[in-house]
């Protein structure tokens, strides 16, 4: 569901899109969903390309090229997105407790503190602190489950798992047992 301010938005960088004569050999559904993957980035809706790629139905790798044009020929700018706008969905889709949230949170805002998150994807993040605080709370949850809601591989999220232990000085057997 999306929400109407989201949509508003839409319509204006379409509209504008459409200014530029950006339609124009252009597949008009790519556009707008272009055009809704920057609403979203723009009112801080937490919204992945992979959300809206499957949502319509076409190659993420088809979405991501014509957003990336857009913002081009747009000049527009967006701020990333906070690893924590997500950690909750995803928590719901996969089946994670309430305590298992708060200390992914916690593991996150931690990330964020010491400047680890800068630069990487947030829903990798958001897979690897979910992983770790499962693993926390002796919760079952594997990394292909994890990764699978989060839109990425299980290589991904280990990758992502070995910095955090470096950076935060995480004990190894929590991390890999």
């Amino acid at each position: 569901i999306i929400p109407d301010s989201v949509v508003e938005e839409t319509a204006y960088i379409y509209r504008k899109a459409v200014a530029k004569h950006m339609t124009t050999g252009r597949s008009i559904t790519l556009v707008i969903l272009a055009s809704l993957y920057a609403a979203c980035r723009a009112t801080n809706t937490p919204r992945t390309l992979q959300d809206i790629a499957r949502a319509a139905n076409i190659r993420k790798g088809k979405l991501s090229l014509a957003y990336r044009k857009l913002v081009n020929n747009l000049d527009l700018r967006f701020q990333p997105y906070d690893p924590i706008e997500f950690v909750t969905r995803i928590c719901s889709i996969i089946g994670l407790s309430e305590k298992t949230r708060r200390d992914a949170l916690d593991i996150i805002s931690e990330a964020k503190e010491k400047e680890i998150a800068y630069g990487k994807n947030p829903m990798s993040l958001v897979a690897a602190a979910l992983y770790l605080a499962a693993k926390i709370n002796m919760e079952k949850k594997s990394q292909a489950e994890i990764a699978k809601a989060c839109g990425m591989t299980s290589t991904t999220i280990r990758n992502v798992l070995m910095m955090l232990r470096k950076k935060l000085n995480l004990n190894e057997e929590v991390v890999y047992n």
